[in-house]
Parts: structure tokens; C-alpha cells; sequence
């Protein structure tokens, strides 16, 4: 019995565990963080984390160390990605050692192509020789075949080349008949009838509007909660600066986050200098949400047969 009851026990935890990560798997938020300026150098930072930032995914980038990632999980950290050389890299190829060993290669190199054409050259002449001495051989059994044995072949090969003749006949008639029936623009304009179709069909209808509806929840969800944007541009122009600043002010994410945004209408070449930032989160939960209510929708289903089709 006690031994039973260790053994549940630990099958309780073990499906404790479990069920604690998958409700943080499908509550806790994947959060996104993204913060740069364009001043005298451009600098960007960017970070996707979970789980309290235990696990995430950082991007970094200036002028004086470039495009870096890397991954981290809780204190283990592994660079994915790092486009600056080292200082000790770049001494090493620099160095004249590396420019001779690179030299001695390339000679290496070079010498075996060398030596490759020069015994492709000897075999070659030892094969025209062995041809030309196979010619020089008397050809008294080829004649003692006799005529028979002439007109023979000559009736095969002419009854095979009738042969081939007939087919390709046959072929072209096919081809033929095919690009008859087939012409070029048919199947575009058997698409578009499918695509016309299902603007008619009101079940299609039904099930590409849930889907833009549900395409538009997702967008949400993904824009970021929060921003900053502190920018003084120019265009280079004042007409195209002032355009430019209005359709800005058109999206609400510019009036509602409280942008600083300073037009110049007096420089003459197109410049933006600037710092922001912005910030959201994802939860999964929330996909698997969109995900299952188009599913079973029985219009998107049937949708989807019909592209499949296509």
C-alpha cells in the first residue's frame, strides 16, 4: 500500500506539472518589446520574451557592433547570429602567414588541374591510336557476309524509320488536338468563373466575412498596447512634408499614443532624426480561440474544400 501510494503521488505531481505548463503555455503572454533612434549612428533593440522573461529571443543592432541574436533561457545564454568579425579574426586574416598559406593552396590547386590535363591528354592519344590500328585491320570477315545479309538491315532499319515516322505523326496529331482544346487563356478565365462564383454563393459570402472578421480581431490583438514616438523630419519638400504629416494624423495610433511628431518645412533634403519605442503581448489562448470558431464554422469548412479543389 505504501509503495501505491508513493506511485500516485508522483503520478499527481508529474500531472500537476503538466497542467501548470499547459496554462501557462495558453495565459501567460508572449511579450514583444522593440526601442531605436536615428540620431548621428541608428541603434535598434528588440526582445520577445515569456514567462517573465525567462525565456526570449533578443535582436541588436548599431554601427559599431552590428546585427546581433541570441536566445535566452532562463540563465543559459546562445548567440544564433553575429555579423561583426572579431578583433582577432580580422588579425588573422590580415596577417601574412594566412596570405601564405592561402597562396601555397591556390598553387596546390593549380598544379593537380595541371597534372588531371595532362593525363586526360595521354589518354585520349592512346585512344585514337588504338582506333586507328583497329582500322588498319583487313575486313575480309565483313565481306564474306555476302549481299543477303545488306539487304536485310536495310529493310529493318527502313521499316523502323517508317515506324518512327508514323509516330511522330501520331504525336504532333495530339498535341495538336490538345493546344485546339486548350488554348491559352482558358484556365485564367476558368479561375476568375471560380472566383465570380463565389461572391454569388451566400454561403461563401458568409464564410469570407467571418474570416475578414476574424482576420481583423487578430491584427488587433497583435498591434502594439503601447508606444512613444519623439521625430522631427522632412521630406525636402514643404508640400510633401505637409501631406505627409496628414496622413500620419489620419491613424489613431498617432493621436492616441501622443506622438511628437515636428515637421521642417524649410530643409532642403529629406532627413528624419528620432528615438521610439513600442510594446505588446499574445496571447495564445487567444489564437487557438480564432482558430477553433473557424473551424467550426460549417461555411468556412466548405470554403475550404472548394479552394482545395481548385
Amino acid at each position: 500500500m505504501i509503495v501505491l501510494k508513493i506511485i500516485l503521488m508522483i503520478l499527481g505531481i508529474l500531472l500537476g506539472i503538466l497542467l501548470l505548463l499547459l496554462l501557462a503555455v495558453l495565459f501567460v503572454p508572449i511579450r514583444y518589446k522593440a526601442a531605436g533612434e536615428v540620431l548621428e549612428d541608428t541603434s535598434v533593440k528588440a526582445k520577445v520574451t515569456w514567462l517573465l522573461s525567462a525565456v526570449g529571443v533578443h535582436v541588436s543592432y548599431d554601427k559599431e557592433q552590428d546585427l546581433k541574436v541570441w536566445l535566452r533561457i532562463f540563465f543559459w545564454k546562445k548567440m544564433l547570429y553575429e555579423g561583426e568579425t572579431s578583433e582577432a579574426e580580422e588579425e588573422v586574416l590580415e596577417s601574412d602567414t594566412f596570405h601564405k598559406v592561402e597562396d601555397a593552396i591556390e598553387d596546390e590547386a593549380t598544379k593537380d588541374t595541371e597534372d588531371d590535363q595532362t593525363e586526360d591528354d595521354r589518354k585520349v592519344a592512346e585512344d585514337i591510336d588504338a582506333k586507328s590500328g583497329q582500322d588498319k585491320e583487313p575486313s575480309g570477315e565483313v565481306e564474306s557476309f555476302g549481299d543477303d545479309s545488306e539487304d536485310d538491315d536495310s529493310k529493318d532499319s527502313r521499316s523502323a524509320s517508317n515506324k518512327k515516322v508514323k509516330k511522330d505523326a501520331s504525336d504532333e496529331e495530339r498535341t495538336s488536338d490538345k493546344n485546339r482544346k486548350e488554348k491559352p487563356g482558358e484556365n485564367i478565365r476558368r479561375m476568375i468563373d471560380r472566383i465570380k462564383a463565389f461572391h454569388y454563393d451566400d454561403r461563401d459570402k458568409a464564410a469570407l466575412s467571418h474570416i475578414k472578421n476574424e482576420l481583423i480581431k487578430l491584427l488587433k490583438h497583435l498591434c502594439p498596447t503601447k508606444s512613444r514616438l519623439d521625430i522631427k523630419y522632412s521630406t525636402g519638400s514643404p508640400d510633401t512634408t505637409g501631406i505627409s504629416l496628414g496622413v500620419i494624423a489620419m491613424f489613431p495610433i498617432a493621436y492616441k499614443n501622443k506622438w511628437n511628431i515636428v515637421p521642417d518645412f524649410e530643409a532642403e533634403e529629406a532627413y528624419a532624426k528620432g528615438s521610439g519605442w513600442l510594446k505588446g503581448r499574445i496571447y495564445v489562448y487567444y489564437l487557438l480561440l480564432i482558430l477553433l470558431r473557424l473551424y467550426r464554422d460549417k461555411n468556412c469548412y466548405r470554403l475550404y474544400r472548394k479552394i482545395k479543389r481548385f
